[in-house]
């Protein structure tokens, strides 16, 4: 657990913050068990130099480490700083998923965008989250109209029972069965045009 972002004030006044493992010390405490830890006195419960830091609290961020809050008063915290300052903690984590989320949904779109292939990818729901630009020109459709479209709100509705018989078998089929099937798309101005789906 590398400090990565600290105040002006903290590096004020601990010019060399350590490097814990993830299961070392009250801040791998709290990594580890995803709990609050509120220390009234540093000194007398670690060996670690904070300099004049006389008490902190070390709230968990998930995944993404922990945030370090202290205070050059011995037994700064009480319950209600504690409780106020989880729920910001617990928000700040939730963004951050998103962030990841986010950033791992922009690369691969860039890669997607480099395929000179038709593919698609779908969110839980069975939306398009991803759909490259030569499917889109097949499709006949703006990128932006088909985010979080449906599948099947693109097949015709004569052939949607058995995409979406399809798509139930590739959810709980193995990782490394892939499913074939043809049907039809409707195209952005209604017509019908034949495809074959190779579902994964």
């Amino acid at each position: 657990l590398p400090p990565t972002r600290y105040s002006s004030q903290a590096h004020k006044h601990v010019p060399d913050p350590p490097t814990f493992d993830d299961d070392e010390g009250v801040i791998g405490d709290a990594f580890q068990s995803q709990e609050p830890v509120v220390i009234d006195d540093l000194s007398a419960a670690t060996n670690i130099e904070y300099g004049p830091v006389e008490s902190a609290m070390f709230l968990p961020l998930g995944e993404h480490g922990v945030l370090g809050i202290g205070s050059m008063t011995p037994g700064a915290f009480g319950e209600e700083d504690a409780a106020l300052v989880e729920l910001l903690s617990i928000t700040a984590a939730s963004a951050l998923d998103r962030l990841d989320r986010e950033l791992e949904m922009r690369q691969l779109q860039r890669i997607l965008d480099q395929l000179d292939e038709k593919v698609f990818l779908l969110n839980e729901g069975g939306e398009l989250a991803f759909v490259t630009q030569p499917l889109t020109r097949y499709l006949g459709r703006d990128p932006d109209q088909l985010a979080e479209t449906a599948l099947t709100d693109l097949i015709p509705p004569d052939e949607r029972g058995s995409v979406d018989a399809a798509l139930r078998d590739v959810r709980t089929s193995p990782p490394e069965k892939r499913l074939t099937m043809e049907t039809e798309v409707l195209l952005g101005d209604g017509e019908r045009r034949p495809v074959e789906f190779e579902f994964s």
